[in-house]
């Protein structure tokens, strides 16, 4: 009888090698799978890099862009809402492209609001521009304080 008892414990250790065996093997597969998502994405941040270049480039020339928009557009405090005639966009030659919007900020309550720029009370002007070039976009965003009306009434 003690040799029948022999005989079932030796299969049921093979069956735990063999179990273990598979536990450690998926363990290493799913870690080998982690890392090589993990390589990948590096990988495609460094090709990324002279889109990302060309991205930050085109979302600063959309802010020089409404800048001269804003301080050398004639009869500029005439207009009813002169943020919209500032929101521009455009392409560049290297084919990445910028879009602009620039709005005029007043102070109320000590929170910056966006109000038209024909407004007396108007303390500057917010530009955000966003920069795209293939699969990359860049934002950049400034403020600059005027503290002066040269408007009409």
């Amino acid at each position: 009888m003690q040799e029948n008892m022999r005989i079932k414990r030796t299969y049921r250790s093979g069956q735990v090698m063999v179990l273990t065996t598979m536990i450690i093997g998926g363990i290493l597969m799913s870690a080998s799978v982690v890392a090589g998502f993990l390589m990948f994405n590096q990988i495609k941040q460094s090709n990324d890099a002279p889109s990302s270049g060309m991205a930050l480039f085109a979302a600063d020339a959309g802010i020089e862009n409404a800048l001269n928009c804003y301080f050398f557009t004639e009869n500029r405090f005439n207009l009813l809402d002169f943020g919209l005639a500032c929101d521009v966009s455009g392409t560049l030659p290297n084919n990445s492209r910028y879009e602009t919007n620039l709005e005029c900020q007043k102070n109320e309550g000590g929170a910056f609001v966006t109000t038209p720029c024909k407004s007396a009370d108007v303390i500057g002007f917010k530009v955000v521009s966003r920069g795209f070039s293939g699969n990359t976009e860049r934002s950049l965003e400034t403020f600059i304080f005027t503290n002066t009306y040269a408007g009409g009434n």
